[in-house]
């Protein structure tokens, strides 16, 4: 694989999820991994995306591979720091991502989480 390659599957990735299409990103991820094993933001994002499907250990296995090729990448440390308490926490399970579906969608965002906090005080009642 290309370098030019890997990268255009990382950028195919990174825009995946702002579609919804955080399972389509875990595998173009998986599939620069393939041949790029000690690629840093390869293993980061799988670790997020991992961590969006509420895969909490598959995320941590992700995070900690990608602490031990690159011991100074900030971002992998601070997404590290994060996940084991959505092992333990009892309010990531409840918890949902609401993104853009275009840059700058922020009265999308607004409405969806409205939709949801009203869905969610109906099923209560």
């Amino acid at each position: 694989m290309t370098s030019a390659l890997a990268s255009r599957l990382l950028q195919d990735g990174l825009d995946m999820p702002r579609r919804g299409a955080i399972t389509a990103a875990a595998d173009r991820y998986s599939q620069i991994l393939k041949f790029e094993p000690k690629n840093v933001d390869a293993l980061c994002l799988p670790g997020v995306a991992c961590g969006e499907l509420g895969r909490s250990a598959e995320a941590v296995k992700f995070l900690r591979k990608a602490t031990k090729v690159a011991p100074k990448h900030a971002a992998a440390h601070n997404l590290l720091g994060g996940a084991p308490k959505a092992l333990d926490s009892p309010w990531y399970p409840a918890t949902r991502l609401f993104r853009q579906s275009s840059a700058g969608d922020w009265p999308g965002v607004f409405a969806r989480i409205a939709d949801a906090v009203r869905a969610r005080a109906s099923a209560a009642i």
